[in-house]
């Protein structure tokens, strides 16, 4: 009894020491997603009644930051679609500790803070506060959120391509001391709201999460949300990765695409586009060019489109310009791509000049961002249909002054032996084993080795599973989505995972479930090239050059 007692009163103590050492955080980065100090003490005070009810799984797991800040994050969506709270940031704005700043600058900044975030989407606010304010990485962020990496990466890129246009002298602020709200003891509301929840709930903590998990599982898998958005959940403290996956299934997040690209100032309107070049170039059409809501223009015989576009300081003078890719037709024997820069004026975009284009004896122009003297563009020497890891490339930066376009920065020409990554994937047999209980665990190696000279930041696996008899299990499935698909009836994973340096490797491990068995385990390919299990590793943004021997490999179900 004394042992016990003991242990509670230890656990109390972690509890008060995390709450007082992470609630400043915590109410920082509450208030930039909901704009509102009493919202933000709010919120932090039901995510931390949460976390202690959660505590004893917790406190020992050193995840406990992360599990609030996921929490917060849930309820904060909850409350947006519950009660449609109007997002207005308050003229209480938090006061930033005295750094030695001059208060007067410091005002201005924070007012221009305000500003800004009012402009931002919410999506954008949330992806700007989880990676700058709560240090997540991309992965952390996409796993927060819901979404991928891919999403999150436009999302922050797009934030701060707007940050860096509307509010330049933003950069040193958030690099320095950011903004602290008023401080507040949230302990003593946030174990008052945990015995709130724990007299609602009917049973004890461990059999309530158990329920949730379960009731997830069933609608996400089987119920009638299959193939639809499942409402967010509370999170549930991670397992142990060492523990052995028991035999209930994971749920895994429906994968979404992105959909088409926001093209924003260029949806129906004119804008103007110079001559294309080359044998067809009078094919595509010119001038003054009406883009329709797509941002398309459709020729006699070839289209012109806005593939992308960025916001960026083209020229120097303090406006924020427009820069995008315009491209005619497709395959090496088009006019090709142009990138055009465009002033605002009135909102609309008005032709400024040509940045760079394949008619300057490039075979691909890729992507183009923004920087602090000019615009970035990704462009390659040779044209591939593969995508640009396919080809050799590279980044430029060029600025407009007055008529003229330089070159400020990066390479001037292509190296006669680049650097490329090659991968290598190998997997073992999905080997099952039966259960006590008639059903059969399986286990699944997967092993991505970079054989080549240049690294790869980011790695995507991609598994394709025949049927829809195998589900995912255990820890191993937290950064995957999943794509049911009709024909044939098959499931196809997508999971991200960490970058591969030059030289290394990096070992995946899955487990599955089954209740069943199907008649043929491994099924004759038809066609012969469709085999029904197999898993290939592809790059995540941002790309890298690449000649990989075996990035796709195929693998067997076998009974133990």
């Amino acid at each position: 009894m004394c042992m016990a007692a003991s242990t509670v009163t230890h656990l109390a103590g972690e509890f008060d020491s995390f709450v007082r050492a992470r609630t400043a955080a915590l109410l920082r980065a509450a208030y930039f997603l909901t704009g509102d100090q009493h919202l933000a003490e709010d919120l932090v005070q039901s995510a931390l009644a949460r976390t202690h009810r959660a505590w004893s799984n917790l406190h020992a797991t050193g995840a406990a930051d992360a599990y609030t800040r996921k929490t917060m994050y849930h309820l904060q969506v909850s409350w947006w679609r519950r009660r449609r709270v109007a997002e207005t940031l308050t003229e209480d704005f938090p006061t930033r500790a005295a750094t030695g700043t001059d208060l007067a600058e410091a005002t201005a900044l924070q007012v221009t803070l305000r500003a800004v975030l009012l402009r931002l989407p919410p999506r954008q606010r949330a992806v700007l506060v989880l990676r700058f304010f709560d240090d997540l990485t991309e992965a952390q962020t996409a796993e927060v959120l819901g979404v991928n990496i891919g999403t999150v990466k436009s999302q922050t890129a797009k934030a701060l391509a707007k940050l860096r246009v509307l509010a330049p002298e933003l950069k040193e602020f958030y690099g320095g001391a950011v903004g602290e709200v008023r401080p507040v003891d949230l302990r003593d509301r946030a174990l008052a709201s945990s015995r709130q929840l724990a007299r609602r709930r009917s049973a004890a903590v461990s059999a309530a999460a158990a329920v949730a998990v379960a009731v997830t599982v069933v609608l996400t898998l089987f119920g009638p949300w299959r193939g639809r958005p499942v409402p967010p959940a509370e999170p549930t403290p991670s397992a142990s990765p060492f523990a052995v996956p028991g035999p209930s299934p994971t749920p895994v997040r429906r994968y979404l695409e992105d959909g088409p690209p926001d093209l924003g100032p260029f949806r129906d309107v004119t804008i103007g586009v110079p001559a294309w070049a080359g044998a067809r170039g009078a094919l595509c059409p010119s001038g003054q060019v009406r883009l329709d809501a797509a941002g398309t223009a459709a020729g006699d015989s070839l289209p012109v489109w806005v593939d992308s576009y960025t916001e960026t300081d083209v020229d120097g003078d303090g406006d924020g310009d427009l820069v995008a890719i315009l491209r005619c037709g497709e395959g090496p024997e088009s006019p090709g791509s142009e990138v055009i820069a465009f002033r605002r004026v009135n909102g609309r975009p008005v032709t400024m000049g040509r940045i760079v284009g394949t008619r300057d004896g490039f075979g691909g122009i890729h992507q183009v961002a923004s920087t602090d003297v000019g615009v970035e563009v990704e462009l390659s020497e040779h044209y591939s249909d593969g995508g640009k890891q396919a080809v050799p490339f590279q980044t430029r930066t060029y600025r407009l002054d007055g008529t003229k376009v330089r070159q400020v920065a990066g390479p001037t020409r292509f190296e006669a032996q680049p650097r490329y990554a090659n991968l290598r994937v190998d997997a073992t047999d999905l080997t099952l084993r039966r259960t006590a209980d008639g059903r059969h665990t399986g286990h699944l190696t997967v092993t991505v080795a970079n054989r080549g000279d240049a690294d790869v930041r980011d790695l995507q696996l991609h598994l394709h599973l025949r049927g829809d008899w195998l589900e995912p299990a255990g820890p191993g499935w937290a950064t995957c989505t999943r794509e049911d698909l009709a024909a044939p009836t098959s499931v196809h994973v997508r999971c991200l995972g960490p970058g591969v340096p030059a030289g290394a490797k990096e070992v995946f491990e899955f487990d599955f479930v089954a209740d069943t068995l199907p008649s043929d385990l491994n099924p004759t390919p038809d066609p012969a090239w469709d085999v029904p299990y197999s898993v290939e590793a592809a790059q995540w943004l941002p790309n890298t050059f690449e000649q990989s021997e075996q990035p796709t490999v195929p693998f067997a179900v076998v009974l133990a």
